[in-house]
């Protein structure tokens, strides 16, 4: 095959590309925003490699609580139909009033296929079930599992792409931060006490347990967090800042949303240019 072919097959693989991203970024810029609710996933099945797996409310629906507009007498829906999914705004969230079998003419619609079906329950796929994310950072995800929101853009087909991932509503999740290279920032470790409720002198077994968690980082003067941060399973971490006052507050990961513990507290951290500040964070157990 000469060269000429390689170059035009390169070309056309090129194009094929260059359309789908354009496209794509076209619906991120100018598409209707919705929030959605995600629902529970099978932890063995949500994390695989960089991407984590997504179900949303209106992932599963029952013909029996929706309308089904455009449909024959004698017509049923069949698994790999494309249907498009009203979405009515119910608080902050999008919630599904209907079924169409043809694209809607106005309105706030999602466009699916059909999965698979159990009786009067259709499961629908909408082309945003995977999101990918920095190495690492998924178990962080795993564990919001339910309790996630996900803001989409849609075209005026309906086609759906995810703009971040949302937790709690209205505050986006920030996965470890994009910051250019440094040479400052800040290392350190996570630490979770007390273990024991009697404290013995020269027992070890008491000592804080090197605690891994999510970091949330913010500059002193906002509100808003900059970034979030993973340390390794020994409790340690390390970013590159650039110098300045910032936040550090650990989020503790909890066994029930309303238990007061572990409480983590937030730290002042000033990073000087040209070099590393060294932290410890400290989460409470509550015990005494």
């Amino acid at each position: 095959m000469s060269k000429k072919v390689f170059l035009f097959i390169g070309l056309f693989w090129l194009a094929i590309f260059a359309v789908f991203i354009a496209s794509k970024e076209s619906v991120l810029r100018g598409g209707q925003e919705v929030l959605l609710q995600t629902v529970p996933v099978d932890p063995r099945d949500i994390f695989r490699g960089d991407y984590v797996t997504l179900r949303y409310e209106i992932s599963t629906l029952d013909q029996a609580d929706v309308v089904i507009f455009n449909r024959g007498w004698n017509e049923s829906l069949g698994v790999g139909d494309k249907v498009y999914v009203n979405l009515l705004q119910d608080g902050e969230y999008a919630r599904a009033d209907g079924i169409n079998l043809e694209q809607p003419d106005s309105g706030i619609f999602i466009a699916g296929t059909v999965k698979s079906m159990y009786g009067s329950v259709i499961n629908v796929d909408y082309g945003i079930e995977s999101y990918f994310v920095p190495e690492g950072t998924g178990h962080d995800i795993e564990d919001l599992s339910g309790e996630l929101a996900v803001r989409v853009a849609l075209s005026s087909s309906g086609r759906a792409v995810i703009k971040e991932l949302v937790y709690p509503p209205s505050l986006p999740i920030v996965l470890p931060p994009k910051t250019p290279t440094t040479n400052s920032g800040v290392k350190g470790i996570v630490l979770l006490g007390p273990i024991c409720p009697v404290m013995r002198e020269g027992d070890s077994s008491c000592d804080d347990n090197l605690y891994q968690t999510t970091i949330g980082i913010r500059e002193v003067n906002s509100r808003n967090p900059m970034a979030a941060i993973t340390n390794d399973t020994r409790g340690y971490f390390e970013v590159s800042l650039p110098s300045g006052v910032y936040i550090f507050e650990p989020v503790p990961r909890k066994a029930s949303p309303d238990s007061p513990f572990p409480f983590c507290a937030e730290q002042t951290v000033v990073v000087n240019e040209g070099s590393f500040t060294d932290v410890v964070l400290h989460c409470d157990t509550g015990i005494r």
